[in-house]
């Protein structure tokens, strides 16, 4: 027979009206009292029914919900990414930009030198 734990476990699934005489059957059926045998056969297996119509169609939706949940994430996280690459883009282009400026002056300043170097 099933552990205490699990046979309730499985009866909570069950409809609180029948709960009681459930857990009655199913001592009786536990401790070994066979009169009416298969009615409290059928309403064990009926336990086993209820809980297997809901709790895996639960688990089902948890994974579901968590599926969906993974799915906007990843989009957000492509997004971020996408983000960040346009940025390292633009401060590439910056520094590219930044450099030629700089080498542009500097030769404005060694023509500039140069100059009045001469009129010296």
């Amino acid at each position: 027979m099933l552990k205490a734990d699990l046979f309730e476990e499985l009866l909570a699934t069950y409809p609180a009206e029948k709960r009681e005489l459930a857990r009655k059957v199913y001592s009786r059926f536990a401790e070994g009292d066979s009169t009416q045998f298969f009615t409290q056969l059928f309403i064990v297996l009926d336990i086993y029914a209820h809980y297997a119509e809901r709790v895996p169609q639960a688990v089902i939706e948890a994974n579901q919900s968590a599926h969906a949940k993974l799915a906007k994430l990843r989009d957000e996280i492509n997004l971020l990414v996408q983000a960040l690459d346009k940025r390292n883009l633009n401060i590439t282009n910056h520094a590219e930009r930044t450099d030629e400026l700089c080498r542009a002056t500097q030769a404005k300043c060694t023509e500039i030198i140069a100059r009045f170097d001469a009129v010296l």
